[in-house]
């Protein structure tokens, strides 16, 4: 329970920031639809929750304890959020692609959303091995599980990077904002 109310707290204070951020009086900004504001909260919990869950799992390993119910959970919720993340993705690449924008942000968008439904497809890869498991426990299916989940968040921290590079160096995702200080 402490766990959801944190994500739920985090996640109020992303949008609370982001309302705080377009407040401005005398400009004029051509602004993303609502979608928009709503993906970076959710990438960021995208990013942050399988690296939990990998540092998790791997502590559990070093003590040689079986998984409790926190792992488990941390598992689910990492599987939910990157699936949240993909498809608010990849709605909001359906509206940024109507903006015009820089050749080479476009082509990173594409690569990050080809990434990004690599990522879901491993996840639920990763799902899927982590039940057989449940159902018989094989040494070789922890392994390959924890080798799929190392993947998994490097392909993240990837994923990050394109994406910081997209909001960044391009603007991508960012209102514009044209002050006139008549």
């Amino acid at each position: 329970m402490f766990i959801v109310m944190t994500l739920l707290v985090w996640l109020g204070l992303g949008f609370a920031h982001e309302v705080a951020a377009n407040a401005s009086p005398y400009s004029y900004m051509v602004k993303y639809p609502w979608i928009v504001k709503i993906h970076p909260p959710v990438v960021h919990y995208a990013i942050s929750v399988p690296i939990i869950s990998l540092a998790f799992e791997l502590y559990y390993i070093l003590r040689k304890r079986s998984n409790n119910t926190l792992v488990i959970i941390l598992h689910v919720l990492s599987i939910l959020v990157i699936t949240v993340a993909v498809l608010t993705g990849y709605v909001v690449h359906k509206a940024i692609s109507a903006i015009p924008v820089y050749v080479e942000a476009i082509h990173i968008l594409h690569i990050h959303q080809r990434i990004g439904f690599y990522i879901l497809a491993m996840s639920y890869a990763w799902l899927f091995l982590i039940i057989i498991y449940s159902l018989k426990p094989y040494k070789y299916l922890k392994i390959f599980s924890i080798i799929l989940l190392i993947l998994i968040c490097c392909f993240v921290f990837y994923q990050s990077y394109l994406g910081g590079t997209m909001v960044y160096d391009y603007g991508l995702g960012v209102n514009v904002e044209n002050q006139d200080w008549r």
